[in-house]
């Protein structure tokens, strides 16, 4: 567990009026965190040096690692297999 699961959801029955703009922006990034694991296509952020900043569930899973071990690596490298970007 880290330490977002004990911040509101927005799908727990809380008011948005009544929240903070801090609940609030836990709530979105929980949401988007959840949406952008739930998605079955391998999905990665690259940087402008094809670093993996991150990778959802699926493309981690793809490439054998955990999505936190995938960040850093380069994305011609463990994608394509290649040496140098395209």
């Amino acid at each position: 567990m880290d330490e977002f699961s004990s911040r509101p959801s927005s799908q727990s029955k809380v008011n948005p009026n009544s929240m903070s703009a801090e609940e609030e922006l836990w709530c979105a990034k929980n949401d988007w965190e959840r949406t952008f694991n739930s998605v079955s296509d391998f999905i990665a952020i690259l940087d402008n040096q094809f670093r993996i900043v991150r990778t959802n569930k699926a493309m981690a899973h793809q490439l054998g690692v955990t999505p936190e071990k995938a960040v850093g690596l380069l994305c011609y490298q463990c994608v394509h297999g290649l040496e140098n970007p395209p």
